[in-house]
């Protein structure tokens, strides 16, 4: 038994309880630094990836522009009805509350270029004026020409668009942009908790300053992200910084948190390392105390079955025996398998193997009932076939309980054996040729009313018969045959029974099994035995 703490080994843990202490607080600053260094990179990365997904949502007013503008040009383009037919293409695109406030279409041919037809409201750009005329006229230089015009109190977008395959038309339309630049995002948008804005061109300027959705000052400084867009001739850049932590308020204020957790989590530790010793060196006693009071239950048992089986085997001339017991290695319970031989008469033995299902002082008690009742019946002369149709009622399967045996009579004179097999395994014929299962015709386990068949073969000098229960064969997840093979394996008929059984439970594996193992060897010798055999006991 373990003996209890001394005073040295309490300052040992008090000692620990201080470096347990000290890595606590070193723990706490060491994670608020990594999570803080962890915090500001995952709030970069996520600014990042809002500028990314809100210009490439940006990517598409490029193609929208693209799409429609030169879609109307291409209408008109080629068909003796122009104005018609531009009309007919804008008419859901141009006016208030529309993507275009103004458009018209324009000719590209001979001379410099001019107006065909307006639509919507009258154009910052005057068609009359030559800054409307070189605008118009660059649009074959690109997918589409995009200049920010001021004026009459209005800031809008114009774009120039040619398409066709000889550009001999072109349209000219005016997007308005809101007042003070300034756009609302719902509430629900990805942007709003994003600073934006939005700049016609390379450049970060007032002047060039096309949307913006801030509550601070621009230019926006501080952690940023700049986004450039292709949009027709020129670029639009994008400029967005956070409103507040992206990463939500748990993980801003999480390097603090974390560092005065763990710092408290490692005072706590420190103040229970020493209790936690006592009480494991308390565990520990009452283990060790577990582990006597387990192996005397352990002791009990297998002296309890022990008693149960027979002290000694009889002599008998021309035959030895040999015997092997092995309890169970689970519970502390007692098992139910159980072997004998006794001397009926002069001439005759008599033998039994068994096994009673289950564990416990039932299952020993219904072991020993049987063993008892088959040596009187034996006694009496009853062949083995009479014997085991007699042990019916002392076992009722409906109680949970029965039993397998495999008995027999063997006539000590010419070796002449007659078995009766009650659901028992089969038992193995031994010889220098061969090592063989005895096929034993068989009924059903002890429990249920039925006949038992006899069988009767000669055991020939030199020749050795081997009965075993099931423990020695039977392994969790493998398949019967598979051990009856390595059991036909395990055996040297070239030993005598003693080192035979030995040698066979070895190769087995019986030490740490679940189950009872019994096994009884009967050999037939060329000479006779004076002195008794005593079987051993596991």
């Amino acid at each position: 038994m373990t003996s209890t703490p001394t005073v040295s080994t309490r300052r040992h843990l008090h000692a620990t309880s201080l470096i347990v202490a000290a890595a606590g607080v070193a723990l706490a600053i060491a994670l608020a630094l990594l999570t803080e260094t962890a915090y500001r990179h995952t709030e970069q990365r996520l600014i990042r990836t809002q500028g990314a997904l809100t210009a490439a949502t940006l990517g598409a007013d490029p193609l929208f522009v693209q799409a429609h503008l030169a879609a109307a040009v291409d209408l008109a383009e080629g068909t003796s009805a122009p104005r018609g037919n531009f009309t007919q293409a804008m008419a859901g695109i141009v006016g208030k509350k529309r993507p275009f406030v103004t458009a018209s279409l324009w000719s590209l041919g001979p001379g410099r270029p001019r107006e065909i037809v307006q639509l919507g409201a009258a154009p910052l750009l005057a068609p009359s004026s030559a800054a409307a005329r070189r605008f118009v006229a660059k649009a074959p230089t690109a997918s589409f020409i995009a200049k920010r015009l001021t004026g009459h109190g209005q800031v809008r977008l114009a774009y120039a668009v040619a398409a066709g395959a000889g550009h001999h038309l072109a349209v000219y339309a005016e997007e308005p942009l809101p007042a003070n630049r300034q756009i609302t995002v719902p509430a629900n948008s990805p942007i709003h908790p994003m600073n934006l804005a939005l700049y016609l061109g390379p450049s970060v300027r007032h002047g060039v300053l096309l949307e913006r959705y801030s509550a601070s000052p621009l230019p926006l400084e501080g952690d940023t992200t700049t986004q450039h867009i292709t949009f027709g001739n020129t670029k639009l850049t994008l400029v967005m910084s956070p409103r507040r932590s992206l990463s939500g308020q748990l993980a801003q204020y999480a390097p603090v948190g974390i560092g005065i957790v763990v710092f408290f989590v490692g005072l706590a530790s420190a103040f229970g390392v020493e209790r936690l010793a006592r009480r494991r060196d308390r565990a520990e006693q009452r283990a060790a105390e577990n582990r006597r009071l387990l192996e005397v239950q352990r002791s009990i048992a297998r002296t309890l079955q022990h008693s149960l089986l027979p002290e000694a085997l009889p002599t008998c001339e021309g035959f030895a025996f040999a015997v092997r017991y092995v309890p169970g290695a689970v519970g502390t319970e007692v098992g139910g398998d159980w072997y004998d031989v006794i001397e009926v008469d002069d001439q005759h033995l008599f033998f039994s193997i068994g096994d009673v299902s289950g564990r416990g002082i039932r299952a020993a008690a219904l072991m020993g009932t049987l063993r008892n009742t088959i040596n009187a019946y034996a006694h009496e002369g009853h062949q083995p076939g009479a014997v085991l149709q007699q042990l019916a009622p002392l076992v009722s399967i409906r109680d949970g309980r029965f039993a397998t045996v495999l008995c027999g009579s063997i006539d000590t004179t010419t070796g002449d054996m007659t078995l009766a097999n009650a659901g028992h395994l089969p038992p193995l014929l031994v010889s220098t040729e061969r090592v063989e299962l005895l096929e034993v015709p068989h009924g059903p386990p002890i429990g249920v009313p039925a006949a038992y068949p006899e069988s009767a073969f000669r055991l020939a000098e030199g020749e050795t018969l081997i009965a075993y229960t099931d423990g020695l064969v039977e392994r969790r997840g493998e398949i019967l045959t598979v051990g009856l093979d390595r059991l036909r394996r395990s055996i040297d008929a070239s030993r005598p029974p003693e080192d035979t059984l030995d040698a066979a439970l070895v190769e087995m594996g019986v030490e740490g099994a679940n189950d009872d193992v019994a096994v009884l060897a009967i050999k037939r010798v060329g000479a006779p035995r004076s002195e008794a055999v005593t079987a051993p006991l596991g």
